[in-house]
């Protein structure tokens, strides 16, 4: 086979192969965005009817008091504890991977290992603990408390996910700013961040994916007051029945600021994805 019909072959095999990853991917979220169009009725049909009259009756309700919940409240939780748990894991995760990565000490490695085994157990192994300690400290079924478990569970991701860029960093770059008179802290802010900035807004986009889709804990640790999107989603799957045009367009709808989010980073969002995986 000449050359040219090769490459011709191989782009086209590279098209397929990308064209059923993109419908893989994307079909769910076309079969959800079709149930929330639906009626009630028709979400409960089967064979499922792929001709029918939309509607947006399901975002209505959602969004109103008709169900007796307060959605929009509900929307702003997760907005406010996903924001704040990415602000604090941050402020602790970067100044740590800046540490580690900076200062050589004993047991350096066994301190690494030690943070990033907070993600080996599932967050339902440790949720008692956690609600008889926020008990003590008053902070159940608030924002805050919630904000500050989602954090600690980001730490690892934001901490492992600096050290390779801070890694990175010439250390010339750090020492010339303190013979010029600042602090370390006054380098990293100053000198060492802006030359990392693509890294740090994959770990705060992590970070802040972590806390909107979090389930277990928040379950059991807010109630009306503090309540995120997905377990206020549970309480649409009644005894007897599942509103599932409503489920739908919760999801439809949680699935939107994510989205937004990560088209207005993207740029800095594949420079650091790709970085990450060079280093």
């Amino acid at each position: 086979m000449p050359r040219f019909w090769r490459k011709v072959l191989a782009a086209a095999l590279v098209n397929l192969g990308l064209a059923l990853v993109l419908l893989w991917t994307l079909f769910p979220v076309f079969w959800l965005f079709l149930t929330s169009i639906k009626s009630e009725a028709d979400a409960f049909v089967y064979p499922p009817k792929l001709v029918f009259t939309p509607t947006f009756d399901a975002y209505y309700k959602v969004f109103s008091d008709e169900t007796g919940s307060n959605w929009p409240r509900f929307w702003l939780n997760s907005t406010s504890v996903a924001l704040l748990s990415t602000l604090i894991a941050l402020l602790i995760g970067v100044p740590a991977a800046y540490g580690l990565t900076r200062f050589q000490f004993k047991n350096s490695r066994a301190t690494l290992f030690s943070i990033l085994s907070v993600r080996f157990m599932p967050p339902i192994v440790v949720v008692i603990p956690l609600l008889f300690m926020m008990r003590t400290l008053k902070l159940v079924d608030n924002i805050l408390g919630l904000s500050f478990i989602h954090a600690v569970f980001a730490l690892p991701f934001i901490i492992w996910i600096m050290l390779g860029f801070f890694a990175s960093v010439p250390r010339d770059l750090a020492d010339a700013a303190l013979v010029d008179g600042t602090s370390e802290l006054g380098a990293l802010f100053r000198v060492v961040l802006p030359v990392v900035r693509p890294g740090l807004i994959a770990a705060a986009l992590f970070a802040m994916l972590l806390s909107w889709n979090e389930f277990p804990i928040a379950l059991v640790l807010t109630g009306e007051a503090a309540k995120t999107i997905p377990v206020a989603a549970t309480t649409l799957i009644a005894e007897r029945t599942i509103h599932w045009d409503r489920v739908a367009a919760t999801g439809m709808i949680a699935i939107i600021p994510t989205v937004l989010f990560a088209l207005l980073i993207q740029r800095h969002l594949i420079r650091g994805l790709a970085a990450g995986i060079v280093k």
